[in-house]
């Protein structure tokens, strides 16, 4: 997502902010089905999460990566044990007027269901 576009839609409407970002509403769409649910709008982060736990409680569907990617920690150093190797199918995500078709990487982030990275 393009931080720019981002800042834009930020209204009124955004919870308190987190640590490295605010929380917004959103709609995900798959087909004719709509998903309301919150994001977090991430300074820090690069891609966009979305919780596995949430993708399966709403039968998001989802493919293997074809390269795993390394989860790394604070410092940017990969964790050796994890990596992301499942995917959602590309998504369209609405935020406000603004609309836009993203593939989440799937990762346990139950505090979050779904974070937009803008690093």
């Amino acid at each position: 997502m393009q931080l720019g576009s981002i800042s834009k839609m930020i209204s009124s409407t955004h919870e308190a902010p987190s640590r490295n970002g605010f929380t917004v509403p959103v709609s995900l769409q798959i087909g004719t089905r709509v998903i309301c649910t919150t994001t977090l709008l991430d300074s820090e982060a690069t891609p966009c999460f979305m919780d596995v736990l949430f993708g399966h409680t709403h039968s998001i569907p989802k493919v293997v990566k074809t390269k795993p990617i390394p989860i790394e920690i604070i410092d940017r150093q990969p964790l050796l044990s994890c990596a992301i190797i499942e995917e959602t199918i590309p998504l369209e995500l609405i935020m406000g007027s603004h609309r836009e078709t993203i593939t989440f990487d799937l990762d346990s982030s139950p505090r979050h269901p779904v974070i937009l990275g803008l690093s």
